[in-house]
């Protein structure tokens, strides 16, 4: 490691800390060497030295070096005579084969390394499992293999001796299984047990601990926890400009989450400050400049062209989460820029997690869709729920948001039969994580209920937005949430001809929390009531936080 970081070349030198703390504990090298003394004499020191050789490309992060220089020792007609190195090699060439995105053929070599990993020692073989389950995204494979190799995970772990460190990797990994799968508090949970298990375990400047900590502030503003999220994410970067320097690309990364937890507590002053000190950070160029110019026709004239930036992954989420910043200042057209760009610069990436490029379509449509400009948004929006149901398990929120974006957006159209099967389909995916008395149901609900009416069904509308009614009947609910299912509700009835003195009162009830000067004018209370699009659902209520 010392004679590579000697010339080193930047992205070499962006990962030297990180390189450093991937060395194995000398005592693990004892260990290792006694092992090799009672088995089969290995192939010889220029295998050894080139596992070693790979094992610093993956800490530098040159997977694709890694996996290239094990390729000849981890194919399937290769015995390499050694148990342990063999396991080495095929652990080393898994985890390459995921960081480069290929899933598959990561978790191909790390089942062939756990059958060699019973011949060698405990922890070897804790690793293989550890890393076999970093290799799960945020699939339908999450419920059913990613628990059993979860289960499979422990159960080598205490075999071992439950060992802190791999206790404190076992938690953050299933904690990131569970942020995948939108369970944010049972996330939070693994994430903080792991914070103070490291702390106990570490130096207190050991960056293994401002990454959990940082995970566990992500994990918080998912949960509606947005200023104790800032305050931990906080902690983390300071962290991290004490060891890092304060230009190191993890400062951006944890800026962006700074900026997110600092958006959601409504801070957005700072969380502009955030986002652009993040910007300079990535120094993306022509991704920024584009960010600027007049929003085309066309949205996204050519999503692919042009080279990859360096860091795209965590630009793609900069250029999202600026977005997001520009939309809580009312600035839609910015908003639908930054989120243009990211979603192009998500195209480029290609390989790896297919719905990374879902998040920054949905808040572009909802953009646009903000910006009257639906027919613009119902492409992007089609393609971005048609990915997160594929990659996504049925019950997973942001399923259900998606959908319910794509609705506000056909409903902007007119296309209502559609718009209202999209709605129904928003409301039984909520339905399958949310209790039914949830305030969040109520979304769909007033979506279905005006397509319904908009479809001269008035019964039919009468039916759900009573219940969306009854969720948003809650003192803490936004008053405008209130107001428009009121109003839609006062419409169905008034239609239905079922209840028109109610349907008067929550008129006049809706007007007045939106405003208006006319809440008790007859004219203006029939005028509104005969009216089927003077209100739309409120698109800014969505918002898809990519969290992979």
């Amino acid at each position: 490691l010392i004679e590579r970081l000697a010339a080193a070349e930047a992205v070499d030198v962006e990962h030297a800390v990180r390189a450093g703390l991937a060395l194995p504990d000398p005592q693990d090298c004892l260990t290792d060497s006694a092992s090799r003394s009672a088995t089969a004499p290995s192939r010889g020191g220029t295998t050894r030295a080139a596992v070693t050789a790979a094992h610093v490309d993956l800490s530098l992060g040159r997977s694709r070096d890694a996996s290239e220089r094990l390729a000849g020792l981890v194919a399937p007609h290769v015995t390499l005579g050694d148990p342990a190195l063999e396991t080495t090699a095929l652990l080393l060439h898994g985890r390459a084969e995921a960081h480069r995105g290929h899933p598959t053929a990561a978790r191909a070599s790390l089942r062939r390394a756990l059958l060699s990993a019973t011949r060698t020692a405990p922890m070897l073989e804790v690793a293989v499992w550890l890393a076999l389950l970093e290799t799960f995204g945020r699939g339908h494979d999450l419920k059913d293999d990613g628990w059993v190799t979860s289960a499979a995970a422990e159960a080598a772990l205490v075999r071992a001796g439950d060992p802190p460190l791999a206790r404190a990797t076992w938690l953050l990994e299933q904690g990131r299984i569970d942020l995948r799968l939108g369970r944010s508090r049972d996330a939070f949970d693994r994430f903080d047990r792991a914070t103070r298990i490291l702390r106990d375990a570490l130096p207190a400047d050991d960056i293994r601990i401002a990454d959990a900590t940082m995970h566990a502030g992500v994990a918080l503003a998912i949960s509606d926890a947005p200023a104790d999220a800032a305050t931990r994410i906080a902690d983390a970067l300071a962290a991290y400009e004490r060891v890092l320097g304060p230009s190191h690309p993890d400062m951006a990364r944890a800026l962006i989450e700074l900026g997110t937890a600092q958006l959601a507590a409504d801070q957005s002053a700072a969380a502009e400050a955030s986002f652009a000190r993040a910007r300079l950070m990535l120094d993306p160029g022509d991704e920024l400049a584009a960010a600027t110019l007049p929003l085309p026709d066309s949205v996204l004239p050519s999503l692919a062209a042009g080279s990859l930036p360096p860091h795209a992954e965590a630009l793609t989420k900069l250029l999202d989460r600026s977005g997001l910043s520009a939309r809580a200042r009312s600035d839609h057209a910015t908003a639908a820029r930054w989120h243009a760009r990211a979603a192009s610069v998500a195209e480029r990436i290609g390989s790896g997690d297919p719905t990374r490029i879902a998040y920054p379509l949905v808040n572009l449509g909802v953009a646009l869709v903000e910006l009257d400009r639906p027919a613009d948004a119902v492409g992007h929006l089609r393609r971005a729920v048609t990915v997160l149901r594929e990659g996504l398990p049925s019950d997973h929120p942001d399923v259900a948001d998606a959908m319910l974006a794509l609705g506000n957006a056909l409903a902007g159209v007119q296309e209502y039969a559609e718009a209202a099967t999209v709605y129904r389909a928003a409301l039984d995916a909520a339905e399958l994580r949310l209790s039914s008395d949830h305030p969040r149901l109520a979304y769909a609900l007033t979506g279905l209920g005006r397509a319904r009416l908009a479809l001269g069904d008035a019964p039919g509308a009468v039916e759900v937005l009573e219940r969306a009614n009854d969720l948003r009947d809650d003192v803490g609910e936004d008053h405008l949430n209130v107001a428009e299912t009121s109003l839609w509700l006062a419409r169905a009835l008034w239609v239905a001809h079922t209840d028109d003195e109610r349907a008067l009162s929550l008129a006049t009830q809706a007007l007045t929390m939106l405003g208006s000067a006319n809440a008790e004018d007859p004219l203006e209370l029939e005028r509104v009531l005969l009216s089927l699009d003077a209100s739309a659902i409120r698109p800014a209520n969505i918002t898809l936080l990519d969290v992979g």
